[in-house]
């Protein structure tokens, strides 16, 4: 759990700085996931790949800024995800 919210404050960090503010937007909902377990084997899977593939579909596609109203609804998705596996 150390180890992903590690990487994710790391790509926080980076994804603004780079022009990539959705980057930042999905690693600040995945440290709320992670800060929020009161278990780490409560962090599902199925989070995680989510949270990956959201950040490969945004860097893979070039998806620059805050991702309009398309970034919007993955962070959107991302955190709904989260709230109904970690119920």
């Amino acid at each position: 759990m150390a180890e992903i919210s590690l990487i994710s404050h790391a790509l926080q960090l980076r994804g603004k700085a780079y022009s990539y503010p959705l980057v930042g937007d999905i690693c600040v909902s995945l440290c709320s996931c992670v800060e929020n377990l009161k278990k780490p084997e409560n962090m599902v899977a199925i989070v995680v790949a989510a949270y990956t593939d959201g950040l490969c579909s945004v860097v893979g596609d070039i998806i620059e800024g805050d991702g309009s109203s398309v970034g919007q609804d993955v962070v959107a998705h991302l955190n709904e995800l989260v709230h109904k596996a970690l119920r």
